[in-house]
Parts: structure tokens; C-alpha cells; sequence
């Protein structure tokens, strides 16, 4: 099945969900990964730019009255606890905000009945995130460099807590647990339908990395030359952006308020409140997402928060994004900083800019 014949089952066919369980009958999942990666640069590639969202068409989402959502940080220590689950919830009747959390050693039961101490089966979850390289599908794959990681590891990035490869290094392992563990809220949790784009999975699961989604939120002016514990930038930023999470919480569920204060000193539980905050910004579709269709995005907070590279100047990570794509998308093609209902830009887009500035 070519690249065009993939796009034409979602985009032209009268009966679309007819086609595809046609097309899963043909096809092993083994060949539809391979069609997908074949054709993922370019068809994707149409497809999101196409999308309403990506257009500027569609708006941010007020969220719901009530609702959950699920932050996981991954740890594999098999006699620590360095796994932890935060649970941000809110509903229409105290107008609070609240969140609890759950730490767990490795062990898979142990992890189960972590999970099950904030939430039961029943549970309804709008979102998960989960702090770990995730490939689309959830499939387990080592072998590669990802475009996220790459687009969060040059210029100024490169020594402020960069991801590591999911191919080199502890990367494996870890890309290995944050598959397990999210394939584990996907199991004993009702995990809602992916409605925001870029989707990695049909069900709202999303790439979290706390070093960065704190760090493009603190300004250039306070931003610490290295972390006060060794490779722990979470605790070192934590305390500079609590008042921009305080605000980020207010605007995303406006009308309610904390039901407990943001002081959290434990490093497990910063990085795991942190992914909860990013599975809320999904579901408002409030986000900067970063990497490549094909192998998976980065989710940050909205860009309209980011810390500036000095004062009534615009946001350092902007522009180290821009140059960092621009660099990047030669080796991925499909390279992409996808900023929520704002649109999408591409190499190709950078260069049109450049285009259009040498014609005035």
C-alpha cells in the first residue's frame, strides 16, 4: 500500500472506518509500521498541515466542569521508590484544584496498586503523560535518535538538562519503563480519546520532559549555570517558575484555586506534577509540542509563558528552536515545533520567512 493510498482510506474514503478494518486485515502490524514510516514524512506531514488546528482554525478548549488527569515519572530503581503518579483533579462543585501523589518502587504489582491508591478502574482520565521517550503506537524501539531529542539538545539547550537518546546510554531502559508504564495507565485507567494533534497514540498519551517544560518557562536573567544537585534540574527550576505554574494552573482552569500550595520539595513528585500540568495543557490544547511525526513529539507549555531572554525582549527558546530546526530537519525531514492552535512550522516554512525577507 503506497503513501497515497494510507492518506486516501483517512482523507477520500466514503466509509473511512470500513476501509481501515480492511486495511488491518491485509496488513501485520509489523507491515503497517513499516508502510507508516515509509510514508510518515509525507503524508503526515499533509495531513497535520491540512488540520484544522494546524491552520489557526480551531481555538484552545475550555475544559470540562470536572476532570482528571495523570502524570507519571518514570523510575526503575527496584528497591527505591523513583516512580510517582500525580493525579490533578478538579470538578464543578468546590471549584479546587486538587492533587495527590503515589511513589513505587519497579516491581510491576507494586506499581498496579500504586496507582490504584489515586485512582480505581472505573476512573476516567483525560489525559497521561508520561516522563520517557514514547514512540507513536507505543511500540518499543531502540535503534534510532529521535528528531525531539535532537531539536532539545543543541545551542543553549545542550547545558540545560537536555533529553538523552533513546538509543544510547540509559535511554533504552528508560524508553523501555515509560512504554511499560504507560501502557500500564492504559490498563488500569479509562484513558480518554486523543483529540489534540500530534497524536502518538489513540488514546490521550503523551511524551513529557520536566528539565525543559520548567526550564523554557524561566528567564534568561535567572536561569541557574548548572542544577544545585547533580542532573536534577527539576529541583533547581521548580522553585524560579512556581509563580508562572501558579498562573499557567489559573488560566487553564480559570475560576478555581489550588487546594493546597505548590511548595513541593520532593524531586520524584516535582517531575510527576509536572507531567500532570502537561496533560492538562494538552487537553486545553495549549502547548508547544517538539519532534517529528514519526517518532514522537516532546510536549512543553504554551509559548505565550515562556521565560524572555531579557526584559521586553521575546522568548529565548523561540529563537534557539527556530535555529535548532533549521539545523535538524536535515537529517529528520519531518522535524517539527507544532504550537497548538497556532499553527505548525517546519524547515521549509523557516525558509520561506528567509524567502520573504530578502524579497522587501
Amino acid at each position: 500500500m503506497t503513501w497515497f493510498s494510507v492518506r486516501a482510506i483517512s482523507g477520500f474514503a466514503r466509509a473511512p472506518d470500513a476501509a481501515w478494518k480492511v486495511y488491518h486485515t491485509w496488513y501485520d502490524t509489523e507491515s503497517q509500521m513499516r508502510n507508516f514510516e515509509i510514508a510518515g514524512v509525507l503524508s503526515t506531514h499533509l495531513d497535520v498541515k491540512n488540520s484544522p488546528e494546524a491552520k489557526g482554525d480551531e481555538k484552545p478548549m475550555a475544559l470540562p466542569e470536572r476532570g482528571k488527569v495523570l502524570g507519571i515519572d518514570v523510575g526503575y530503581a527496584p528497591t527505591r521508590r523513583t516512580t510517582a503518579f500525580c493525579v490533578l483533579s478538579w470538578d464543578a462543585h468546590d471549584m479546587k484544584m486538587i492533587w495527590a501523589f503515589e511513589r513505587t518502587e519497579q516491581d510491576a504489582e507494586r506499581r498496579v496498586n500504586a496507582l490504584r491508591n489515586l485512582l480505581d478502574r472505573r476512573a476516567k482520565v483525560l489525559a497521561v503523560a508520561v516522563d520517557g521517550p514514547l514512540r507513536l503506537g507505543l511500540r518499543l524501539d531502540t535503534r534510532s535518535y529521535r528528531a525531539s531529542e535532537g531539536l532539545l539538545s543543541r545551542g543553549k539547550c545542550q547545558r540545560r538538562g537536555k533529553p538523552g537518546p533513546t538509543n544510547g546510554g540509559s535511554g533504552p531502559q528508560l524508553h523501555g519503563e515509560a512504554t511499560a508504564l504507560a501502557g500500564l495507565a492504559l490498563k488500569q485507567v479509562s484513558v480518554a480519546q486523543a483529540s489534540h494533534i500530534p497524536a502518538i497514540h489513540e488514546h490521550a498519551i503523551v511524551e513529557a520532559f520536566p528539565n525543559l517544560f520548567l526550564g523554557v518557562l524561566c528567564d534568561e536573567t535567572d536561569y541557574p549555570r548548572k542544577p544545585a544537585k547533580e542532573r536534577k534540574w527539576t529541583d533547581s527550576l521548580y522553585p524560579l517558575v512556581k509563580p508562572k505554574l501558579e498562573g499557567l494552573l489559573r488560566s487553564l482552569l480559570p475560576c478555581r484555586q489550588p487546594a493546597s500550595s505548590l511548595d513541593i520539595g520532593d524531586h520524584e513528585e516535582i517531575a510527576a506534577f509536572t507531567c500532570a500540568l502537561t496533560a492538562l495543557c494538552v487537553m486545553a490544547r495549549r502547548f508547544v509540542g517538539v519532534g517529528s511525526q514519526v517518532d514522537g513529539f516532546i510536549i512543553l507549555p504554551p509559548s505565550d509563558q515562556w521565560g524572555k531572554e531579557e526584559e521586553d525582549a521575546g522568548p529565548w527558546a523561540e529563537a534557539v528552536f527556530r535555529r535548532n530546526l533549521d539545523t535538524v530537519a536535515r537529517k529528520f525531514p519531518g522535524a517539527t515545533i507544532y504550537k497548538g492552535w497556532e499553527g505548525m512550522v517546519t524547515r521549509a516554512d523557516l525558509q520561506g520567512m528567509r524567502g520573504n525577507r530578502c524579497t522587501h
